[in-house]
């Protein structure tokens, strides 16, 4: 059902873009193989949240300013309690998180606002204001569908929205490390997944977005955030490319390094 989920929000989305519009081929599917579903701690729920706010205001600002011009390296860093209460820092960007409770068959919904006496970009050096952003994201029950929304902020004075869902899923190896015999289940969570970004309400930029999420659990190395998001509509080739390290034992999520637009 969520791979049917993601076919059918694809395909309406590509639907939206104009007549003419260039749209490039999309990646083929990841095949993971055996798989099962993700387990999530709260504040790892919460710590997704607000790095995918913080994608989607570098995404932004790329529509805005044009991929050559957004190129460079974006500071972030990340942390989230045992609650799932928690902050990111995007350059001169802070955001807050409110995660709401866990329904059982349901799923678990988290809002992301900006904190609007800090709205700074730093990158193209000329700067980026950011106003009123506030992002909206959903996860279904089992942690592997997700949804996100951000209905509307303002970056250098102009409109834009920001919307994606992802299918999230746990890889499951024949051998995680030089001691396991069989099948094994590592701390990895990878996802894959589309993102639109919107300006003054029309349609402006496709990203395909792939990510992978190591946690730290004492017998792998720190943990490890890596993202990668390809623009594919307008066909003009543009990355951006996320670098977290940290650490999420016992509950807590704490993340530091750059969004970097290549």
């Amino acid at each position: 059902m969520k791979k049917q989920a993601l076919a059918i929000a694809l395909a309406s989305v590509v639907g939206t873009f104009a007549a003419g519009a260039a749209l490039a081929a999309p990646p083929p599917a990841p095949n993971p193989g055996p798989w099962t579903n993700p387990s999530l701690f709260n504040s790892e729920r919460s710590g997704i949240c607000l790095i995918e706010s913080a994608l989607s205001i570098v995404a932004a600002n790329v529509a805005h300013f044009g991929c050559a011009q957004a190129k460079g390296s974006y500071y972030l860093n990340v942390g989230v309690d045992e609650a799932g209460k928690g902050s990111a820092e995007l350059d001169g960007v802070v955001l807050t998180n409110t995660l709401g409770p866990r329904v059982i068959g349901k799923g678990q919904k988290c809002s992301v606002i900006q904190d609007p006496k800090y709205g700074m970009l730093f990158t193209p050096k000329t700067g980026a204001k950011v106003e009123g952003y506030a992002g909206f994201h959903v996860w279904n029950y089992t942690n592997t569908i997700f949804l996100d929304l951000a209905p509307g902020f303002q970056l250098a004075g102009v409109w834009y929205d920001e919307h994606s869902i992802k299918d999230f899923y746990k890889p499951v190896t024949k051998s995680c490390d030089s001691k396991s015999g069989g099948y094994c289940t590592p701390p990895t969570t990878e996802d894959y997944g589309l993102e639109v970004i919107t300006k003054m309400t029309y349609p402006r930029e496709k990203w395909w977005q792939t990510s992978s999420y190591t946690r730290e659990d004492g017998t792998w190395d720190g943990g490890k955030v890596l993202i990668t998001k390809k623009r594919v509509a307008p066909a003009l080739s543009c990355t951006i490319s996320l670098d977290l390290d940290g650490y999420n034992v016992s509950n807590e999520f704490y993340y530091t390094g750059a969004i970097t637009v290549l």
